[in-house]
């Protein structure tokens, strides 16, 4: 199975990953290194909330507070 991340930035644009991911490993890193790389989040808090997000249903979003951001996974 193919997932699509799509994540809106604080400013409320949306942006949907350009290749579908193969797995949900796959989805939870991207999800931790665009908290890292994009909002300064530290390593351990976006691997929690990494995490925590893939073990959600899919189609369900869920924003980080402190960054702003959101995510959602759907299927491809």
């Amino acid at each position: 199975m193919k997932y699509s991340l799509t994540r809106t930035l604080p400013d409320g644009t949306e942006r949907t990953n350009p290749t579908a991911l193969r797995t949900l490993r796959e989805v939870e890193f991207a999800v931790a290194y665009c908290l890292m790389d994009n909002s300064r989040v530290p390593r351990g808090e976006a691997r929690t909330f990494a995490a925590g997000f893939v073990d959600r249903p899919l189609g369900e979003t869920l924003k980080h507070e402190p960054s702003g951001y959101a995510f959602r996974v759907d299927r491809a």
